[in-house]
């Protein structure tokens, strides 16, 4: 498994890819080194967004 993520300052898009190739999507807030966010904070949010989608 891996994770793909394309990251602004503003949205993220990530992939997952399991070992038979199979693929999720997600998006999430974006994740900016210079205001870096908690990784709890990360965490909570592709949650959300993911039950948002659902």
């Amino acid at each position: 498994m891996f994770i793909i993520v394309e990251s602004g300052s503003t949205k993220a898009d990530w992939v997952v890819v399991d070992d038979a190739e199979n693929k999720r999507f997600y998006s999430s807030l974006g994740v900016n080194p210079s205001t870096q966010i908690d990784f709890e904070d990360l965490s909570v949010n592709i949650r959300d967004e993911n039950q948002r989608l659902a």
